[in-house]
């Protein structure tokens, strides 16, 4: 009995965990660097919501706002970083 309990427990922690605090945020773009690999960008920041030729997006909705990277040669080649939908 005190073995399931400690089971699940454990389980729904692990469940809880995996949907807990997302990848993008101000401070996780600040570290990643002009000249970093794109790989690094995607474990920085995991899988962009967009990609539209060599531009990935990250967007969070509430509060809003946006990063975008552009990719070269499979690094990162310029970044930008906005509060508002018109991109100030």
């Amino acid at each position: 009995m005190r073995t399931t309990a400690i089971f699940l427990l454990v389980a729904a922690l692990a469940v809880t965990s995996l949907g807990c605090g997302a990848k993008f945020t101000r401070q996780r773009y600040d570290t990643v660097y002009i000249g970093a690999p794109a790989d690094k960008l995607l474990r920085t920041l995991g899988k962009p919501d967009s990609r539209d030729g060599d531009t990935w997006a990250y967007t969070n909705d509430s509060p809003w706002y946006q990063a975008k990277f552009i990719i070269s040669e499979n690094t990162v080649a310029g970044k930008n970083f906005s509060y508002d939908r018109q991109g100030r």
